[in-house]
């Protein structure tokens, strides 16, 4: 249960006990719509498929990782629906569809 208390706080309220909060995030990922029903809120959410490729393991991202101690940043072009991240030792590139 997700209760809002008047001075403006969540509780969150499980099996294992309860949680107060100044915000609830929903990282229900696919299944966010059915848990946003499981606390009575009807979320807009869309599935959308998309493809992607990964990569082998590139020396390029494993020197990147040794010099900075950080992945690879993540980069996304909105105009052309792409994106790129690093995925374990390689790249992860995928597409969105335009919205019509």
């Amino acid at each position: 249960d997700i209760v809002r208390r008047p001075d403006g706080l969540w509780r969150v309220i499980t099996n294992k006990g309860e949680v107060v909060a100044e915000h609830v995030v929903n990282a229900g990922g696919l299944w966010a719509r059915e848990v946003g029903r499981m606390v009575g809120l009807e979320l807009p959410v869309l599935a959308m498929e998309h493809m992607y490729l990964i990569t082998e393991d590139m020396p390029q991202v494993a020197d990147w990782n040794r010099k900075t101690g950080t992945e690879i940043i993540h980069a996304v072009d909105f105009d052309g629906e792409l994106y790129l991240r690093q995925e374990r030792g390689g790249m992860l590139m995928g597409t969105y569809e335009k919205a019509n």
